[in-house]
């Protein structure tokens, strides 16, 4: 098993290389979009705790897969991506999330969320918080309230953790 985890981290490094600039751009398109949006205004009116702070979260964790067979799917990049980011392969990981968000147009709300949380492991905040956004707009543009929520809960974690590290 051990063997197959680094063998697709080494498939995820090399075949994600050739499809970053397409990834890249749209990362940047994304960014310069959603780079004014308070977080009032990405995640609406939400539930907050009676001190005005969201509710708590549960933070993602990430539970080893079987890879799949073929790699040719966002769903099966998505796995990938988990399985990197459950073994701390972080930087393969993002790799992956890429992959998958490129494969899915980048309309998959789940996959921003998830590399949100990865590029927030990694204290690349401002990254976090723009991919969080992202995942708040596409679940509220699918009416998920409850996922919008969680993620404009990850948004407000994330934006606290940057302020203390100021």
């Amino acid at each position: 098993m051990f063997a197959k985890i680094l063998s697709i981290a080494s498939l995820t490094v090399t075949a994600l290389t050739l499809a970053s600039p397409a990834v890249r751009a749209q990362d940047a398109e994304l960014e310069a979009e959603l780079d004014n949006i308070s977080l009032d205004s990405a995640c609406g009116q939400i539930v907050r705790n009676p001190q005005g702070r969201f509710a708590a979260f549960t933070p993602p964790t990430y539970e080893p897969q079987a890879i799949p067979e073929e790699l040719n799917t966002a769903r099966a990049w998505q796995v990938v991506g988990e399985d990197a980011a459950a073994t701390g392969d972080f930087h393969n990981a993002l790799q992956a999330y890429n992959k998958a968000i490129d494969l899915s147009g980048g309309q998959n709300p789940e996959l921003f969320e998830q590399r949100g949380w990865v590029y927030y492991i990694q204290d690349n905040y401002d990254r976090a918080i723009t991919d969080l956004k992202a995942a708040a707009r596409l679940y509220q543009d699918r009416e998920n309230r409850i996922a919008r929520t969680d993620a404009c809960q990850m948004i407000s974690f994330v934006e606290q953790q940057q302020d203390n590290n100021s």
